[in-house]
């Protein structure tokens, strides 16, 4: 588990925003949400920050039910402008059927419910496989996350 130095820092501060950021910013780097995400949010939850104070109350945005690419983007956007643990919760459901962890083959450890009681629509556009039907490149959205990760950055320090 490798959390930044800004991450600590933040933590002790109990800076909520720059936690908020950072944890959007290991979104857009990590989609799966699997890796640095999951590693920096259970830094965050374990060091003294609770949940009530990490997430703000929802402002009742609808939010797309249809796993796709472009509304996880949507979401994602939303989150920064509102962590909310709703649109969190969304977020990591759509993970689970668009970008599937590569290293273990299996669904994330955090899913919660199986197939048959959640949403069907997460999985309408996914085949036997865990795989979008579509066949996007995911290495264009990797290198838009880092990007956009990079210019998060350098406005968080200037």
């Amino acid at each position: 588990m490798v959390i930044s130095q800004n991450m600590i820092e933040a933590v002790n501060k109990k800076d909520l925003d720059a936690i908020r950021d950072y944890l959007w910013a290991r979104i857009v780097v990590d989609v799966s949400m699997t890796g640095s995400f999951i590693d920096n949010l259970t830094y965050v939850l374990s060091h003294g920050i609770s949940e009530s104070e990490l997430y703000e109350d929802d402002d009742g945005q609808v939010l797309p039910q249809t796993a796709t690419k472009d509304n996880f983007a949507k979401i994602s956007g939303l989150l920064k402008v509102n962590f909310s643990k709703k649109k969190l919760d969304e977020l990591k459901k759509m993970a689970l059927v668009l970008y599937p962890d590569k290293k273990t083959k299996t669904r994330h450890a955090y899913e919660e419910l199986p197939r048959s009681q959640t949403n069907t629509n997460y999985y309408a556009n996914v085949n036997s496989s865990g795989r979008d039907k579509r066949n996007s490149d995911n290495k264009l959205i990797i290198i838009g996350g880092v990007i956009v990760a990079v210019i998060v950055a350098l406005f968080a320090f200037s």
